[in-house]
């Protein structure tokens, strides 16, 4: 990070612009100590701070809040007021558990996220797929039940900003948990993806330059937290998520929901943000297995078959979504239908008139659907490929085979074909119609 946006950031958030320490330790070694911290640190509260750095280094403050984070518990909570023109919105909460996301206030809709079911859905599909494999294989590996998953999985959390997808002058800001066999967190992530990149280790801080200078993360040298995300966009402009006031043992914040809430108008992007993450470890699971227990001699002399196997899975994991973003539309149809009045018993008599406008509304967004479907199983294809190229696992002769069968068995340009056929809006709206009363 330049000095002058380190004074940019110092005259607003009170971070001073130390000078650089020598360390014999390595960038990786650097960040096991700060994810050590991290985890020994319990749960943490802190001041949020969103700013805009135009080109010409002015720096003006677009919103404040708060954060807590008990990875123990699972669970994570937001408060964020916006700052336009000079005027503060009322505050917007996001509540992080282990399966559900709520957010309210702030002018926007109170909206509750249940994931669950798909992720109970998605860890059957493959089971399955595991089980197809050691049929494979000759060799079955037992795999566990949803509850034993749950049992011993550990919290994942995204706390970041990002270039918004719709604008090249603005930023998002992510917050969302997951589940996953080890436990991640996304600026210990974001960092160790770029092995090879520049970091400074100051007397708080240790800052870690990635994407070529057009991203910074600096990271707490006491407690491992995050300090700021420096973020470049196309506009020449850069964003800060900056992170200060940081409290250790604080007392859990009291939160009150709302009476009622909506499920999201789900949509592809919608899953890939949601359980994206979980997707791909189970894919990386897969690749950690192939490359245990497949010869590389065997992939070799048997390709028909292993890409038959390959491009089965990316059929599955495609209808598989395609199915979660008609159940999420279905929720949300249903959602609509009460909020407007209408008794769910009247719907359960007509389905098929619910089920036209289920029709019609996927129609609308058919196109848009296709392509996020297309760029998710890319990403899960790019994602598996680069973590077999970092991958410890096998023999160099293993991993090059395998990635070898698996892109000639799913070609970029054969992605569309992927794309299930239309599935049935009636069942879709009786399945919307069962969660729906279920959570009365």
């Amino acid at each position: 990070m330049s000095y002058v946006r380190m004074f940019a950031l110092a005259s607003v958030i009170g971070i001073a612009a130390r000078p650089q320490e020598a360390s014999t330790q390595t960038r990786e070694e650097i960040l096991r100590d700060l994810e050590t911290k991290f985890t020994a640190a319990g749960p943490l509260s802190a001041e949020l701070s969103f700013l805009r750095i135009a080109q010409d280094r002015t720096t003006e403050v677009r919103a404040r809040g708060s954060v807590y984070l008990d990875l123990g518990d699972r669970l994570a909570f937001t408060r964020i007021r916006r700052i336009e023109g000079g005027k503060e919105s009322d505050d917007r909460f996001v509540l992080l558990e282990a399966m559900v996301t709520h957010s309210w206030g702030g002018g926007g809709p109170a909206v509750r996220e249940d994931f669950g079911a798909p992720m109970e859905s998605l860890h059957e599909l493959f089971r399955d797929i595991h089980a197809r494999l050691g049929e494979l294989l000759g060799a079955a590996e037992p795999y566990p039940s949803f509850k034993e998953f749950l049992a011993s999985s550990n919290p994942r959390l995204v706390f970041s900003i990002y270039p918004s997808l719709n604008s090249s002058t603005e930023a998002e800001f992510q917050f969302a948990m997951g589940l996953g066999s080890e436990r991640l967190v996304s600026w210990f992530e974001e960092v160790r993806a770029e092995p090879g990149g520049e970091y400074r280790i100051r007397k708080d801080l240790v800052e870690f330059d990635l994407s070529g200078g057009k991203q910074t993360i600096a990271l707490d040298r006491k407690t491992g937290v995050v300090r700021w995300i420096d973020i470049a966009l196309k506009s020449g402009e850069r964003r800060v998520l900056a992170v200060t006031d940081i409290t250790s043992a604080p007392v859990r914040p009291k939160v009150t929901l709302p009476d009622r809430f909506s499920p999201p108008q789900g949509g592809v992007i919608q899953v890939a943000r949601t359980i994206g993450s979980l997707a791909r470890t189970k894919w990386e699971n897969l690749g950690i297995r192939l490359l245990r227990q497949v010869p590389a001699q065997d992939l070799k002399e048997n390709r028909d078959k292993w890409s038959r196997f390959f491009i089965d899975l990316a059929e599955k994991q495609a209808q598989w979504t395609w199915k979660f973003v008609l159940d999420s539309q279905a929720d949300f149809m249903v959602a609509k239908f009460r909020d407007e009045g209408s008794n769910l018993s009247t719907v359960e008599t007509d389905l098929r008139d619910a089920a036209r406008v289920l029709g019609e509304t996927w129609k609308e967004n058919e196109s848009n659907f296709k392509k996020s479907l297309t760029d998710f199983i890319r990403e899960l294809r790019s994602s598996w490929l680069s973590g077999l190229s970092k991958s410890k696992v096998g023999s160099p002769e293993c991993r090059t085979e395998l990635s070898r069968v698996f892109e000639a068995a799913l070609k970029p340009e054969d992605e569309r074909r992927l794309i299930p056929p239309y599935p049935d809006p009636v069942d879709a709206i009786r399945r919307a119609l069962k969660r729906a009363n279920t959570a009365k």
